[in-house]
């Protein structure tokens, strides 16, 4: 079941609930410009092309209990926007400025040859995507995330896995803004024939970020300004396609991940993605771990520590 809120100060408590995601589109249509909009359980589709329609400034963020909305705790209660293969997870559609937050973002399918982004397209908008997991979405570009038009956007701490596309897999852009992708993990459980990033206009910064598993990690073409350092590659055949501005910092290595069949692409205690970044100004992982733990900060959504092996989750509101 799926149940959504308006939290604001001058918004009397109401509760959408449905057993698709129609109550998340229900709070974000009665919510205002500014307020956030909180999210429990497991919302499967919408009645249109999409799980949620947003064209107003907002913040939706996740990880809440039914009935208790005060704090999010998205590593006990996960909040889930499932596409079900029927259409995509989130459209943000501009002028608008969007968070949005401790999210799983999952199974969307966009059937068109020239469809994009499968789990988020954000359309002249400016979107921050922080402490998200997107997962196994297929578009023809840009599987994970798509941004387009006027765009700008910054994606952190946050895991694109299993998604699917034939040009940037996990992240696509034609969008005239500037794209920031710091302390996130973009990976597949098994190599995937296509690359990972494509970027085709605007401006994109990769730091303190682990692509594995891709034929190709960062593909710059047209007008496109693209720059990355402190980039672990891993059973990535062409790091880099076209003119991307590398830094001295970027590695091979595996870094070694948890249990990627399950989704878990935390680091393990041999990993080569530890303390080898640099201070980004990001001070804790996507689990709400303190940045550094170590001699240095690690590459990556996670941060590691030995409690990986057992875990005890602590609330987490804001990670950017």
């Amino acid at each position: 079941i799926c149940f959504a809120t308006i939290d604001a100060a001058d918004t009397v408590l109401f509760v959408y609930h449905s057993t698709t995601g129609i109550a998340v589109q229900q709070a974000v249509d009665a919510a205002s410009a500014g307020q956030t909009v909180k999210v429990a359980g497991h919302c499967i589709g919408g009645t249109t092309a999409q799980t949620v329609y947003i064209d107003k400034s907002l913040t939706l963020r996740g990880g809440y209990a039914p009935g208790d909305w005060t704090v999010s705790t998205p590593f006990t209660y996960p909040t889930t926007l499932d596409a079900a293969g029927e259409g995509r997870a989130v459209y943000i559609d501009g002028p608008a400025n969007v968070v949005l937050e401790n999210l799983r973002l999952v199974n969307a399918a966009l059937g068109s040859s020239n469809a994009r982004g499968g789990a988020v397209r954000v359309e002249d908008a400016s979107a921050v995507i922080s402490g998200c997991a997107v997962l196994g979405n297929t578009a023809a570009y840009g599987g994970g995330v798509a941004f387009t038009g006027g765009s700008s956007g910054r994606v952190v701490n946050t895991l694109l896995a299993r998604n699917a596309a034939d040009e940037g897999a996990a992240l696509w852009t034609n969008a005239s803004g500037q794209i920031d992708v710091v302390h996130t993990t973009i990976a597949a459980p098994s190599p995937n024939p296509a690359s990972a990033i494509y970027a085709t206009g605007g401006t994109m910064h990769f730091i303190n970020v682990i692509i594995a598993d891709y034929a190709t990690g960062i593909v710059q073409d047209g007008s496109a300004v693209v720059e990355e350092d402190y980039t672990l590659f891993s059973g990535v055949t062409t790091p880099v396609e076209g003119n991307v501005n590398t830094g001295s910092h970027s590695i091979t290595g595996d870094p070694r991940f948890l249990a990627p069949v399950r989704d878990d692409y935390r680091l393990t205690e041999d990993s080569a993605a530890i303390d080898v970044g640099v201070d980004a100004g990001v001070r804790v992982d996507f689990q709400g771990d303190p940045r550094p733990m170590g001699a240095g900060f690690d590459i990556g959504y996670d941060e590691f520590t030995k409690s990986h092996y057992f875990t005890v989750y602590l609330p987490l509101v804001l990670r950017n």
